[in-house]
């Protein structure tokens, strides 16, 4: 099975999360505020990091697996457990349901590295 068809739809998953993002900003913010009581200007920070991670790591390692060239799809996947973990953490800490999915998808991210540098 090709590379690029498991990493679209492992990464899907991501892709889709951050344009919902980008189009409910403010409550997205709004709502990470009352989970974590961080400050506002932290939860506006974080949730434009979030976005940015979520967009363009997905677009990054989707455009290396069609050409095959492979210089930042390994940094972006590295940047997508990071961001999984961080989220599972700060967000998901009461939900372990949450936990459980967030686990599995870092194990889906685990398997791209793998199979994308043997």
């Amino acid at each position: 099975m090709n590379i690029l068809f498991i990493s679209i739809l492992i990464l899907l998953l991501f892709y889709v999360a951050g344009i919902e993002k980008i189009f409910t900003f403010n409550t997205t913010v709004t709502g990470f505020m009352k989970q974590t009581s961080f400050p506002i200007t932290i939860c506006y920070v974080a949730i434009l990091i979030a976005i940015l991670i979520e967009v363009i790591a997905p677009l990054i390692i989707w455009y290396e697996s069609y050409t095959g060239k492979q210089l930042y799809s390994y940094y972006a996947l590295i940047s997508l457990i990071i961001f999984t973990l961080l989220a599972t953490i700060i967000y998901h800490r009461n939900d372990i349901s949450g936990i459980i999915k967030n686990i599995s998808i870092i194990g889906a991210l685990l398997l791209l590295i793998k199979f994308s540098y043997p």
